[in-house]
């Protein structure tokens, strides 16, 4: 108990000392730099898992199946478009936004056939999505090609809160079935602080705080996360480079650190996770920035709004 407090006092001084303007944009274009340094194989990779079909459907739902966190790996490869000014391809990518969207129920939730929409069943494989969609609108907004978007932000912004609204009320539920899941707390800790991010809105930097210091407790002392399996280890990296990249600080450095020889182990297996080469890639061009402003990783991020 005495553990998971401390990461709860850090995680407090980190995201919570100064209070973001209400009107503020997001200033940090770490991430759109990143993503433009990425290695062109692992870009391409990304692309072709990622890019959706006509009706902008991606991954299993371009085969018929409907579950919105199929959706996640175009918004991968619209985040590197927009960080490469490929306007071609994330035009293309944005569309599975879009498809996504036609999913979208009144409450917020999203269709989910194995369940009913707004079972945890549904939520959970919402959170991918969300999550997916919070960090792709940073890297977008922040990146050469947000004119090109920020009418489509401005339209899209109400159906995310209404989203993000809905998961955060049944966050409390989805934590405490997720105890040993570290990749859905960090995928939840991801959704919550980059969301806050864009509407600062308290209740949602509290529930990623909340999600983040759980997940950090279960980090075992030779740095892998207790409860996740081997591919699921590259999903846990990817959240916590998503946060350092917005929120710079050494606790996400020594968690980063700790995990990463785990999942280089995991790429080098013949049934390797495209995540895992992907994780690692940003990691090593995060490290190669130059460091934050002094202070950086005490401010609140500012929200992103289409000027």
């Amino acid at each position: 108990m005495m553990h998971r407090s401390r990461f709860a006092l850090v995680l407090v001084l980190t995201f919570g000392c100064v209070a973001a303007p209400a009107h503020a944009h997001i200033t940090s274009d770490r991430e759109s730099r990143a993503l433009a340094s990425l290695d062109a194989s692992i870009v391409a990779r990304t692309r072709s898992a990622g890019l959706p079909d006509s009706s902008g459907w991606a991954g299993a739902n371009a085969r018929g199946a409907r579950r919105v966190s199929e959706q996640a790996a175009a918004l991968r490869a619209l985040s590197d478009a927009a960080a490469r000014i490929d306007s071609t391809t994330a035009e293309r990518a944005w569309t599975a936004i879009e498809a996504a969207m036609r999913l979208q129920r009144p409450g917020g939730g999203f269709e989910f056939v194995e369940a009913p929409t707004d079972s945890i069943a549904g939520w959970r494989d919402a959170a991918v999505f969300l999550a997916e969609l919070n960090r792709a609108i940073g890297a977008v907004m922040n990146s050469p090609l947000k004119h090109r978007f920020r009418w489509r932000w401005a339209l899209l912004r109400p159906k995310l809160e209404r989203a993000m609204n809905g998961l955060a009320a049944v966050s409390p539920r989805l934590e405490a079935g997720a105890k040993r899941d570290p990749a859905l707390l960090l995928t939840l800790a991801e959704s919550f602080l980059l969301a806050d991010g864009h509407y600062h809105l308290e209740a949602y930097g509290a529930a990623g705080q909340r999600a983040l210091a759980a997940a950090l407790a279960l980090q075992t002392t030779d740095g892998r996360f207790r409860g996740a399996t081997a591919d699921r280890q590259a999903r846990c990296l990817d959240a916590i480079e998503a946060l350092a990249l917005y929120f710079p600080g050494p606790f996400l450095d020594r968690a980063s650190a700790r995990l990463a020889p785990h999942v280089e182990a995991l790429g080098r297996t013949a049934n390797a996770d495209a995540l895992a080469a992907r994780s690692l890639g940003i990691r090593a061009a995060r490290l190669a920035l130059p460091p934050p402003l002094p202070g950086a990783s005490h401010q609140a991020t500012p929200a992103l709004e289409p000027r």
